[in-house]
């Protein structure tokens, strides 16, 4: 097995000092035209290769973007997570992805590893590892995705869902249906405030969605199957029309209402909220909050470069929502050419 070249075999070689060789492969360090030649000469002949992590260090740069999920099985953050590396990877920028395992039990600590990997930047994905990320956000520039930062300075990237919200109800009353209920995410803080906003807008729309009408589910197919499960269970006749906060969760739902002999959507209707690259496909296709969760990682990436570039003070984009409008609520769908792929 040949031993691995290193910066000493290249000075001994080369008859220079080891710190002339590092300031060789350090970008702006000044070394003599004729001692960069020789250097780089004799490292071709031996084959060295220079040490990246070495190279991040002395220049306080690493290239790479983390990126921090409440977990990686969503399709909606799938498609987060891929607008951030399209756009990352043209300039130059690596990404690594974080897991903090929120929505299956304990969330793991995702402070060490951050800490201790050389990233230059954090994008933080709905309050992901909230506490966490405050610590860091000291450190390193934050960008955070979906939700806005609790407790800490950092840009903001997020869906209007005031809007979404809003026009969903408006469509929902124009087609006669006024019982509802809300199933959410899991139950935070973050969530119950976002079923506040949810319940105002609905009731300022003239629907009907009592406290007892919500209920919260992990973001899960299994969790919305459960959920559904509960508001069937109930001595309160069925709603006319489920709203669910994810797609992954309206899916389970669909699935519960099947099982328990209902049709969506003659018996009972249900909606998404975020627009999952297989909402379209399902049968029936899913009514849902129309934007671009690839769009939303694509602006935080912008916003991530933005901020290590040029600093300056903190910004906030919202992304205009509509309602697409598919087969669940009602046998009317809007058109979409299929054999033209994904929308970004």
């Amino acid at each position: 097995m040949n031993k691995k070249v290193t910066i000493n075999d290249v000075a001994r070689k080369a008859g220079v000092a080891k710190s002339t060789v590092s300031r060789t492969f350090t970008e702006g360090e000044s070394v003599s035209t004729a001692t960069k030649e020789k250097v780089l000469r004799v490292a071709e002949e031996l084959g060295y290769e220079p040490n990246p992590l070495a190279k991040a260090l002395s220049v306080s740069s690493t290239k790479t973007i983390a990126i921090v999920v409440p977990n990686t099985e969503s399709i909606h953050i799938s498609q987060v997570t891929r607008g951030v590396i399209s756009t990352l990877s043209k300039y130059g920028y690596s990404v690594v992805t974080v897991d903090s395992s929120e929505n299956f039990g304990p969330q793991s600590h995702v402070h060490k590893p951050l800490s201790n990997q050389l990233v230059d930047g954090i994008i933080n994905c709905y309050n992901s590892a909230t506490e966490e990320i405050e610590m860091l956000s000291s450190k390193k520039p934050v960008v955070c995705v979906g939700d806005r930062p609790e407790g800490y300075r950092a840009d903001y990237v997020g869906a209007d869902y005031a809007q979404g919200y809003r026009l969903l109800s408006e469509y929902i009353k124009n087609l006669g249906m006024t019982d509802l209920c809300l199933v959410n995410g899991q139950e935070d803080e973050n969530a119950r405030r976002m079923s506040s906003l949810f319940q105002e807008t609905a009731r300022s729309t003239g629907l009907n969605l009592d406290d007892e009408d919500i209920f919260y589910a992990n973001w899960t197919p299994n969790s919305g199957y459960q959920a559904m499960q509960d508001i069937l269970k109930r001595e309160k006749a069925n709603p006319q029309v489920v709203v669910c906060v994810s797609d992954m969760v309206a899916f389970g739902a669909i699935k519960a209402a099947s099982n328990n002999g209902l049709r969506v959507p003659e018996d009972i209707a249900i909606c998404g909220m975020d627009d999952s690259m297989i909402s379209k496909y399902t049968i029936p296709s899913l009514t849902t909050l129309k934007f671009s969760p690839f769009r939303l990682g694509k602006k935080a990436a912008e916003m991530i470069l933005d901020r290590l570039e040029n600093g300056g003070e903190l910004k906030e984009l919202i992304l205009a929502v509509d309602v697409a409008k598919r087969n669940s609520i009602i046998h009317e769908e809007e058109p979409f050419d299929y054999s033209k792929g994904e929308e970004k």
